[in-house]
């Protein structure tokens, strides 16, 4: 029997396929590499599938587990979780479905154990509450007994410098989903305490509010994707940010918080649905942006006066065609313009050095 987790392209996929091959799954990733929702209880209580196809917005194909933690989650999933020894896997780009799909397809064998992992993200971080200082003890023990998990942290000095909201795992998934608010006041009350925190890791968690970030005055780097109901408003209190990610947000637009954020260097916000970006004055400091995959199809874009930008994704918005003005004081600038590398003309000056690229 064959399942589909998916929209009208899956569909499509399913339709192709359904006349060669037999008991196979399609699903297609959603917004910033998570599963459709159904799927993973689907394998946990299903026998798991002779073939899987996986749609999605691929770079390359096969996709590294970097690039596509999602895809490897589900085949980690089908393996795990049955008797299933082997699993035949093949990738589709949703942009391009050819109608000689079953014959142009390729399809890779995954087998138990030895090409399925479930390794830390990121060996940097530590659950071992010995090595935090005494004042910063209790409060990651009260933290801990909040999300009822071993939270991992960075450490330097004795200080904690790092805090991960997600289990810390190549497929994340957030520790607060679900909290009662009066939990979640309480967590980033405790969160705020950490004066030596430079950065927060709160992606896929389901938040519905921010705290008040001006206690954390080494705050650099701050990660929010995939939280689709997050409120921004206490943003601009992050004064000393570097680096934000408000990717897969369901953003219509930029939060005008970020107006406020004048040390900004990084602001992802790629695979929402931004439309407009009139409302947004980028700060002087931004070196990198990322809008990739959003719903832009403004005629200009406004960037001369970032003289420190030095690369910009517009890639796989519906821009017909737009001029993207920059500093004349730019040496060199990336623009990444996937689908969309002929509309895009650059205002700038003569002196700059271009790398524009299609991924």
């Amino acid at each position: 029997m064959n399942s589909i987790f998916g929209g009208h392209t899956c569909e499509k996929v399913a339709l192709q396929l359904e006349k060669h091959i037999h008991g196979f799954l399609v699903f297609s990733i959603c917004s910033d590499e998570r599963l459709p929702d159904g799927l993973e209880k689907h394998l946990r209580n299903n026998k798991g599938p002779d073939y899987l196809l996986i749609v999605g917005d691929f770079m390359l194909l096969p996709p590294s587990k970097e690039e596509s933690p999602a895809s490897y989650e589900a085949i980690k999933l089908i393996l795990t979780q049955s008797n299933q020894k082997k699993v035949n896997v093949a990738w589709v780009s949703g942009a391009d479905i050819a109608p000689d799909l079953h014959q142009t397809i390729k399809w890779h064998a995954f087998y138990l154990p030895n090409n399925v992992t479930d390794d830390k993200k990121d060996t940097s971080l530590i659950n071992n509450i010995n090595l935090v200082s005494s004042k910063e003890k209790k409060i990651y023990q009260h933290i801990c007994k909040l999300l009822s998990f071993p939270v991992y942290v960075g450490v330097k000095n004795n200080q904690i410098v790092t805090i991960d909201l997600t289990d810390n795992h190549s497929y994340p998934r957030g520790l607060t989903n679900n909290l009662p608010t009066t939990q979640m006041l309480e967590l980033w009350r405790n969160v705020s305490q950490l004066r030596y925190l430079k950065k927060i890791n709160a992606r896929f968690n389901g938040l519905s509010f921010l705290p008040d970030f001006s206690s954390l005055t080494h705050l650099e780097k701050l990660d929010l994707r995939g939280n689709p109901y997050l409120d921004f408003n206490e943003l601009s209190t992050a004064k000393a940010l570097l680096s934000l990610n408000i990717s897969a947000c369901s953003l219509t637009e930029l939060p005008n918080s970020i107006n406020s954020l004048h040390n900004l260097k990084s602001l992802l916000a790629y695979k929402n649905h931004i439309t407009d970006l009139s409302n947004i004055k980028f700060p002087k400091s931004i070196e990198r942006i990322s809008l990739y995959r959003n719903q832009i199809s403004s005629k200009t874009l406004e960037l001369s006066h970032c003289g420190k930008l030095q690369e910009i994704n517009l890639g796989a918005n519906p821009i017909a065609t737009m001029t993207l003005k920059i500093s004349p004081a730019l040496p060199t600038l990336q623009l990444r313009a996937r689908y969309i590398k002929s509309a895009i003309t650059i205002s700038g000056s003569e002196n700059t050095a271009f790398c524009i690229c299609e991924y």
